[in-house]
């Protein structure tokens, strides 16, 4: 017999439900829930969303968990391209630092420039 264990990730094991068959049901949009959930309160907050009502991360912060947290800020000098970050790497350098994305933003050199974010 089908059960919880079988769902995956952004689904949920429903049983309870007269009138529809046992089984793994997806989570709405902007939802996901981890492997084996169970209930419809499993579905939580998809990454690059936040608090309860899962809207978009703000600009220049991110979220690469799911739930209902709040977004986290960039670090010093950098900025997101757009809202809904996922991921830290989301995050680049503003124009006159540099560095890897996702990582401390370093102002450029005397003589060197950095234009674009």
């Amino acid at each position: 017999s089908p059960s919880p264990a079988g769902c995956p990730a952004r689904q949920f094991w429903r049983d309870c439900d007269p009138f529809i068959p046992a089984g793994c049901i997806e989570c709405q949009q902007d939802y996901s829930s981890f492997p084996n959930s169970s209930g419809a309160d499993a579905c939580v907050c998809d990454v690059g969303r936040e608090t309860n009502n899962c809207t978009l991360c703000p600009l220049h912060t991110y979220k690469d968990t799911i739930g209902y947290g709040a977004c986290t800020a960039c670090l010093a000098n950098a900025q997101t391209a757009e809202q809904g970050g996922d991921n830290f790497t989301d995050c680049s350098c503003n124009a006159g630092y540099h560095g890897p994305d996702g990582t401390l933003c370093e102002a450029c050199w005397v003589g060197a420039y950095k234009g674009v974010v």
